[in-house]
């Protein structure tokens, strides 16, 4: 049940990754000024609704369901960080950016306002 459904989150956090771990040679030739900013946030805020939705509807362990909007924000926010600090240490032709960071952020935001807007304030758990 837990995979079920989670198996569009962890689909989505391995394309993120994919995508981190490209040299940064594929992304240079962009012509809008913070497009990647914008990929950021919109990559983020999807990964975090998805991952939201998923740990509330997974019945197999009841205690992620407890206080889940915080810790789906934490473990978005460090893969964040996580995947920017392989960026910088292990992937070739990449570097840290704290912007990206910046950027991861403001998507959970979106996410997290997206999935109010959705489901409502009502308690889940």
């Amino acid at each position: 049940m837990f995979l079920r459904h989670n198996v569009l989150s962890f689909s989505w956090a391995l394309l993120i990754f994919i995508l981190s771990a490209l040299p940064g040679s594929q992304f240079e030739d962009s012509t809008y000024p913070y497009a990647d900013k914008v990929l950021h946030a919109i990559l983020y805020g999807v990964l975090f609704l998805l991952l939201l939705v998923g740990m509330i509807k997974q019945k197999a362990f009841e205690w992620i369901r407890d206080k889940v909007k915080l810790k789906v924000f934490l473990i978005v926010l460090l893969y964040g960080i996580i995947l920017e600090l392989l960026q910088g240490y292990v992937f070739q032709g990449r570097s840290i950016e704290p912007l990206d960071i910046a950027a991861n952020l403001v998507g959970i935001g979106f996410g997290f306002v997206t999935f109010l807007l959705i489901y409502g304030t009502e308690k889940y758990t």
